[in-house]
């Protein structure tokens, strides 16, 4: 159920892959009192479709209160793996009412695992991981569409993030969202649990595939 929706028309972009960008935001209902948002990213390069980027919701609200984040005043809840697919769905719906051609000439999607939600905490990650496997079988069959994953993490697991390279997940980029350029600053705005990013890199390298140590 789509709840709100918001255009943000298009603009100079300045990026490595693109140039130009049109954003469209949508926040649907997942039952009472639990929201998601999900953003589709329109680009361009030389004036040319490059993709639209899917911004997925792997949570309702996030377990992690940081102080920038709107994220932090929605009810908190897991998103079920389904809940993406439906997401990718219900969105290519809502923008085709305004962005039928460009759907369709668009040759790549990517999604990303960057709206709310902490895709490291061990019961989500579970999730996405079957939703990755669910969205490439929905659109694999749709030989004209190339298909890529990008995952965004403050870091909260870093034996989950681990465990991620030890299953093979296929991923284009794996982004870790600093939110400061100190550990105290970070420290800060993300709260207690935060992973001094030293450390952080050190078990990501070390920590086996069980996700238990936080």
């Amino acid at each position: 159920m789509l709840y709100d929706s918001s255009h943000h028309p298009r603009e100079k972009y300045h990026s490595r892959v693109f140039d130009e960008q049109e954003g469209y935001r949508y926040t649907y209902v997942v039952r009472d009192g639990l929201f998601i948002e999900t953003g589709a990213y329109l680009h361009w390069l030389n004036g040319k479709i490059v993709d639209v980027a899917f911004d997925l919701s792997c949570m309702s609200g996030c377990a992690y209160k940081c102080k920038f984040c709107s994220s932090s005043r929605y009810n908190n809840g897991v998103s079920p793996p389904m809940k993406s697919v439906e997401q990718v769905e219900s969105t290519v719906l809502n923008l085709g009412y305004s962005q039928e051609s460009f759907l369709s000439e668009c040759g790549k999607f990517t999604f990303s695992f960057e709206g709310m939600g902490e895709p490291s905490i061990p019961d989500v990650s579970e999730n996405i991981m079957k939703a990755i496997g669910a969205i490439r079988k929905r659109y694999s069959s749709e030989s004209t569409k190339e298909i890529q994953f990008i995952l965004s993490t403050i870091g909260a697991y870093p034996s989950v993030i681990r465990s991620w390279a030890d299953e093979g997940l296929p991923l284009e980029t794996l982004q870790l969202s600093l939110h400061a350029v100190s550990n105290l600053n970070r420290r800060r705005l993300v709260g207690a649990t935060c992973q001094n990013v030293k450390e952080f890199l050190k078990r990501c390298r070390t920590s086996t595939r069980s996700a238990q140590e936080h």
